[in-house]
């Protein structure tokens, strides 16, 4: 009787073990499982616009230059990558304008010239 006290004890034990290491992996896959599901919700918001990016043909090679731009500017202007990105996108609106202006005035003084000939 002494010995099938002594197993039993001894079975129980183990199962108590397996169920204990059964339970740690459990634990330990529903934390990975939280952290997938966090880094899922930080991107999904972005998939429509990734959608509409894609949509226009535009994709991460094209995206590439100006996220090196905006690394750039936030660096060069210690700045952070937000505020980096608008500075980049003011920049190039105002190149732009500022083509137009030129532009505007290499017209104007050809204008000019064509009166002063007249």
């Amino acid at each position: 009787m002494m010995d099938w006290v002594a197993t039993r004890l001894f079975e129980i034990k183990n199962e108590k073990r397996r169920l204990r290491e059964a339970k740690d992996e459990l634990e330990a896959r529903e934390a990975r499982l939280l952290e997938i599901e966090n880094k899922y919700r930080d991107v999904l918001s972005l998939l429509p616009m990734a959608k509409q990016l894609q949509d226009k043909g535009i994709d991460f090679d094209l995206f590439l230059p100006w996220k090196e731009a905006i690394y750039e500017c936030a660096v060069t202007e210690k700045i952070d990558f937000r505020t980096a990105a608008y500075r980049v996108a003011e920049e190039l609106k105002l190149h732009r304008q500022f083509g137009g202006l030129q532009k505007s005035i290499q017209q104007a003084q050809q204008r000019l010239v064509a009166l002063s000939i007249l």
